[in-house]
């Protein structure tokens, strides 16, 4: 899969949205969270931080395949984040794929 990335910095209104929807989160608040997230991965879909939220909040919510989508996303915009690597193996995991998870956290 070839992901062509395009520059899109990210604004003071998108750091005030991803923002509110990491509060979001911690309260628990969800849906309304991932409402602003697909928003910005919409209008910046060079944006790894938000891909990797929305992985999280699929992940959470057992929705695998959307998880794995999302979080491939996230690694191979930024594939030196270490942290998104852990993220998909797990994803990988929970749909049996143990072998594919190995090889990402080796």
């Amino acid at each position: 899969m070839i992901f062509i990335a395009i520059a899109c910095a990210r604004t003071p209104d998108s750091v005030r949205d991803y923002n509110t929807a990491m509060r979001l989160i911690a309260e628990g608040n969800h849906d309304h969270a991932e409402e602003i997230l697909r928003r910005l991965v919409h209008y910046c879909p060079d944006d790894h931080e938000s891909w990797n939220q929305l992985g999280l909040l699929a992940f959470k919510a057992q929705r695998w395949q959307e998880a794995e989508r999302c979080l491939r996303v996230a690694s191979d915009l930024i594939p030196g984040r270490l942290i998104y690597r852990p993220n998909l193996a797990l994803t990988l995991a929970e749909q049996h794929e143990l072998l594919c998870a190995k090889e990402i956290l080796t």
